[in-house]
């Protein structure tokens, strides 16, 4: 009875009205933990009452609990307040995360307040948060991998084929002359030339499916002809790049020639594994819970303990741990009404907990100050975002005029390709954790991430705008005519 009348409230309160009581509870709640913080961080020497005395005694037993407590609510509470100011500018959210943990680090809450981002932030904390913060990513990147649509590629046309060869060849073909001349100067401890270069061209040039897929679908473009043909390249270019990481990777961290190839013939075999066992059983799985939903309740720890353990062998195996929890995403039944509810329960807590506690994780370690004070820095941050920028437009906009996409059309998808959002963070927190980017470089992905995802619907408005003016819009049934064609 509750739920029904409280849905009904919801419902008659508009999705502006929520939006703001969104924003006030995230801002009471960070207010919150910020005067608590300044509270248990004030000094004392003894001689308070005898309820203030034990009251100390109570906070010091349980520091180490409420301190992280705390943290957890500065972090959610902040990436939720700065995601609903971004998201009334039009941006998605992810724009407002990454914010939001680059201000919570050195760059904004360091800078201002040194000792009090010591105090929220001690080393202690921040080896709590950052565990934490593995959890939240594996759990994102097997939603990444439920999501990703690999029937697409089934049905995917030579035009979809050339717009994702594009999305990766270009940026990665780019990319390949600009890194060589930063190894000597930014390339990790375990870097080698050929790593550092293949880590930079695939940094360079993956596309964020999520974000993407948000996108259209704030934009109306979803289930459109440009939205089918957005995602069905991105997945195309992204099954690519996340397997050429994943042999850098086994490459990086192999001793030698033949651990490197023992790595890759053990990373195959768990392949065929999940492929011929695993999968079979998670359909299986999901088609009794579709002819009986009390079993539902089995099936989410089934999952996650899967996905888990997934992620555990892939880190044995000398790959990483996401592609565990990414291929075991990828092995779950598609179009099935029993796993959308398995992802949405799991993606609630994802979302709004777990990877706020990531983009913290990301910006404690990402300082505007390492990119130092010399024009030289700051010009390889700008070549570096050009390239980014510049090669996905380029690329994917001229394959589609040569295919007979209208301007509009084949501009469009070179503006959509190019939002990185969460994707990019991923990539670079891993090559910065195994040694093989350093933190200048680590600092310049994240800025490269936060700024092509801002300037995404921007751009992609400047499109339309620009459309209309110049009188080449393209008649809606000639653009959907070619381009189902090609998808």
């Amino acid at each position: 009875m509750v739920t029904k009348e409280l849905d009904a409230v919801e419902g008659l309160t508009g999705r502006a009205r929520n939006g703001r009581l969104r924003l006030a509870v995230a801002v009471l709640l960070g207010a919150t933990a910020l005067s608590v913080a300044y509270v248990l961080s004030m000094g004392g020497d003894g001689r308070g009452t005898g309820s203030q005395q034990a009251a100390s005694r109570v906070l010091g037993q349980w520091e180490p609990a409420t301190h992280f407590l705390l943290a957890v609510i500065l972090v959610v509470a902040s990436t939720h307040t700065v995601g609903a100011l971004v998201g009334r500018l039009g941006q998605p959210p992810v724009v407002g995360d990454i914010l939001a943990g680059i201000l919570l680090g050195p760059t904004l809450l360091g800078a201002v307040s040194p000792g009090a981002w010591a105090w929220v932030f001690p080393e202690e904390i921040l080896g709590a948060l950052d565990m934490t913060a593995q959890l939240g990513l594996v759990a994102f990147m097997f939603l990444l991998g439920c999501e990703l649509r690999t029937d697409r590629l089934r049905g995917a046309g030579p035009l979809a084929a050339a717009v994702g060869s594009s999305n990766l060849a270009v940026p990665f073909l780019c990319a390949i002359p600009l890194a060589i001349p930063l190894f000597r100067d930014h390339a990790g401890p375990a870097a080698s030339p050929s790593t550092f270069v293949l880590f930079m061209g695939l940094a360079i040039s993956i596309t964020a499916l999520p974000v993407l897929a948000r996108i259209l679908r704030d934009k109306g473009l979803a289930g459109t002809a440009t939205g089918t043909l957005a995602l069905t390249s991105a997945v195309i270019g992204d099954v690519v790049a996340w397997a050429v990481l994943a042999f850098v990777l086994a490459s990086s961290g192999a001793a030698g020639g033949a651990e490197a190839v023992m790595t890759l013939v053990l990373a195959a075999g768990f392949v065929l594994v999940m492929a011929l066992l695993v999968r079979p059983l998670l359909a299986a799985l999901v088609r009794r819970c579709e002819e009986d939903r009390s079993g539902e309740g089995t099936l989410l720890p089934v999952v996650l303990l899967g996905s888990i353990a997934s992620a555990v062998v892939t880190q044995l195996i000398g790959v990483h741990a996401i592609f565990g929890a990414f291929l075991f995403g990828i092995m779950m039944p598609r179009r099935s009404a029993v796993v959308e509810r398995l992802t949405g329960r799991i993606e609630g807590i994802t979302l709004t907990v777990l990877l706020p506690l990531f983009f913290a994780h990301i910006g404690i370690h990402t300082s505007i100050s390492a990119l130092g004070a010399s024009a030289a820095e700051w010009l390889v941050f700008a070549a570096v975002l050009a390239v980014a920028v510049g090669s996905k437009l380029l690329g994917v906009t001229v394959v589609g005029r040569i295919a007979g996409l209208p301007p509009e059309r084949a501009l469009s998808l070179g503006v959509l390709m190019n939002c990185r959002g969460l994707t990019e963070l991923v990539i670079a927190n891993i090559g910065f954790q195994l040694g093989i980017i350093d933190a200048y470089l680590f600092t310049v992905l994240v800025l490269v991430a936060l700024i092509t995802t801002a300037l995404t619907v921007p751009l992609l408005n400047g499109v339309s705008w620009w459309a209309r003016r110049s009188g080449w819009r393209s008649r809606p049934a000639e653009s959907r005519s070619r381009e189902g064609a090609g998808t």
